[in-house]
């Protein structure tokens, strides 16, 4: 059984992950932005909830 770099994959996949986080960081902050435009409440609950792990900081390089 051959692995070809797995830590290249596995790094791929760490960028990958941290690009979505941070779509959806952009997405929750534009709407909760939106909101207080409104004079509605912010919605944090799905923020907190999808917390980045503490190891993982935007892109990997």
């Amino acid at each position: 059984m051959t692995q070809q770099h797995p830590k290249d994959t596995l790094q791929a996949d760490l960028e990958a992950l941290a690009e979505v986080f941070e779509a959806e960081d952009r997405e929750d902050r534009r709407g909760d932005a939106q909101r207080r435009r409104n004079d509605q409440p912010c919605s944090t609950t799905r923020t907190a909830r999808r917390r980045r792990p503490s190891g993982v900081k935007g892109a990997l390089a």
